[in-house]
């Protein structure tokens, strides 16, 4: 019963321990997503600045912060600036121990400081007896998205999807047929591996995986984040920009149209649909890479689809989100045409880079957008509510901003800037309602 509670009051979690050492944080976490939370890992450094870029990474709407007490891997200075941070973000936060006695007495002080700001302390033992046991006493105030947040479970999920389902070469109905989803109009068979369908057209090409050796794995913002902490920046601050657009308006169904090897539901939560989220690419190397790292694996649905033939009966979602995608397409109106026919009357989130101010970014984009050039496009199928930039262009080493004080202050400086300038940014943001 403590857990039901938990989960009705906290159904987001995010889950912290020592980089070195994994075994705790990633038991735990995938206890939590056995029990039905969307639950976020990431692994803590030694040292204040590395704490407080894990507390600063949590994804906007995580409720609960379990955060594995260890000594002997950071600083105590550290996870007491991340526990403080969390707190100050209304955090309720959980500090899991582990059995011995305190080295010496400055430990001993330090951890009652950071007992003191912590909500819970918890023994560290297997992560069911430590859910389980969970003081009743101790609980979380409700988050706002526990009012939408339902434990359902998908006992077949496929089988749950397949009624939505069109195939992408004539638009018939798919059934299942052993390891493979056959039209009944054309008779094609569309593949099923290890569980993801593959429904392409004819003559698709994946680009990541014709051109592998320009793309690393991984959050393309986050690539090399220990060294060039900006980029990071960047990218989590158009991700809590995202997830402010969303806050309070939890969709029914949303899509995620090019979701890359991480996608919106990763740590955007609102953007999980009451009763559908389904997140695909064009590439299954992605679209599996995605899956394996979900945080909220029991209520996402993971494909391997074309963004310009979307395998989907008409008006199915109410939120379509499509992020840096339309620059890779030959045809993005077409993918923008069946974003407006699946979530028809619907919203839609749309970012491209803005390459008219930075230059070519990517060898792979065939389309270089602008802020004229992207809004004229987006207004053929959308009624704009909001335009946004991401980040004011204005230096040539985006990198440099994270080695100083100064550049660290100049970089929040131009992000501010940059969402009230759209036109100078590196990124723009378009939040609209697709026509009906």
């Amino acid at each position: 019963m403590t857990v039901e509670a938990l989960l009705r009051r906290a159904p987001t979690a995010a889950v912290f321990g020592p980089r070195d050492d994994p075994a705790f944080r990633t038991a735990l976490a995938a206890h939590l997503r056995s029990l039905g939370f969307a639950t976020y890992e990431l692994a803590m450094g030694p040292t204040a600045r590395d704490a407080l870029h894990a507390a600063r990474a949590t994804p906007p709407d995580t409720a609960l912060v379990f955060v594995e007490y260890a000594p002997q891997a950071y600083h105590l200075s550290a996870l007491l600036a991340a526990v403080a941070r969390w707190k100050a973000q209304g955090r309720f936060v959980a500090i899991c121990r582990g059995p011995g006695t305190f080295a010496t007495a400055k430990q001993r002080l330090a951890y009652a400081a950071i007992r003191a700001l912590a909500d819970v302390e918890l023994p560290i033992r297997e992560p069911a007896a430590l859910v389980g046991g969970w003081p009743r006493t101790r609980m979380p105030r409700p988050s706002w998205l526990s009012g939408t947040w339902r434990r359902t479970w998908m006992e077949s999920p496929l089988q749950q999807l397949v009624p939505i389902l069109r195939c992408p070469e004539c638009g018939g109905r798919l059934t299942l047929a052993g390891e493979a989803l056959a039209c009944g109009s054309c008779g094609r068979a569309h593949p099923i591996v290890e569980g993801i369908p593959i429904l392409l057209p004819s003559g698709a090409i994946a680009q990541v995986e014709a051109d592998e050796h320009a793309y690393a794995a991984g959050d393309a913002y986050a690539c090399g984040a220990e060294e060039n902490r900006a980029w990071l920046e960047i990218g989590l601050w158009k991700r809590d920009r995202v997830a402010g657009l969303l806050r309070r308006r939890v969709p029914r169904a949303s899509l995620d149209v090019g979701c890359g090897d991480w996608g919106v539901h990763h740590d955007v939560f609102a953007a999980v649909g009451t009763e559908l989220a389904v997140a695909g690419d064009v590439s299954l190397k992605l679209v599996r890479h995605a899956r394996d790292h979900a945080t909220a694996p029991h209520r996402v649905h993971y494909l391997v689809f074309s963004a310009e033939t979307l395998p989907f009966v008409d008006g199915v979602f109410d939120l379509a989100y499509c992020s840096e995608v339309l620059e890779h397409l030959d045809h993005p109106e077409r993918a923008l045409a069946e974003i407006a026919r699946v979530a028809r009357g619907g919203r839609a989130i749309l970012t491209v880079p803005n390459e008219r101010v930075t230059g070519k970014l990517e060898a792979g984009h065939v389309q270089t957008f602008g802020f004229d050039d992207f809004t004229a496009l987006a207004d053929r199928f959308l009624d704009r509510r909001r335009t946004l930039g991401v980040f004011r262009w204005a230096v040539s080493d985006v990198g440099a901003l994270s080695r100083s004080l100064a550049g660290t202050i100049r970089l929040k400086w131009l992000l501010l800037v940059g969402e009230r300038a759209p036109r100078r940014s590196l990124s723009i943001l378009v939040d609209g309602t697709l026509r009906p």
